[in-house]
């Protein structure tokens, strides 16, 4: 159950088997303020679905990122292509987009996760457990 912080007593459902000890205690109020919580990196990740409509729309080509646990995909919809790059280990990991046939991606407009993401000189760094989200452009 999502807890508002209104005092409106929900409860979890009738049969639920998730351990309440996993559970976030934290209200929605409570997350709202705190720019890591659950709430902010859900969303965040709205805002960008919202602001690059490929990622949920488009047609998706898989980046895969030898020998490493990265990858991600290109996705194509109504003229708008958009890269998506994630990081999964707990270490970050810079990549060449060259090297990777990613050079037309120049723009790192947004990212999410546990840590920071930067582009310079073609060369994208990605925190550990992170993703990129990257645009074409001039």
């Amino acid at each position: 159950a999502m807890l508002w912080g209104d005092g409106d007593g929900i409860q979890d459902p009738f049969g639920t088997t998730y351990d309440p000890a996993k559970q976030i205690p934290d209200t929605v109020a409570d997350q709202k303020a705190n720019e890591y919580s659950l709430y902010s990196y859900y969303k965040k990740l709205l805002s960008i679905r919202a602001a690059y409509p490929a990622i949920a729309r488009g047609e998706y080509t898989p980046v895969i990122v030898p020998d490493s646990k990265l990858g991600g995909f290109i996705a194509d919809w109504d003229g708008q292509r958009v890269c998506v790059l994630h990081n999964a280990p707990l270490s970050g990991a810079d990549l060449d987009l060259n090297a990777l046939g990613l050079s037309a991606f120049t723009k790192l407009p947004a990212f999410a996760g546990v840590e920071d993401a930067s582009l310079s000189d073609g060369v994208l760094h990605l925190g550990s457990q992170t993703s990129a989200v990257l645009v074409t452009g001039a």
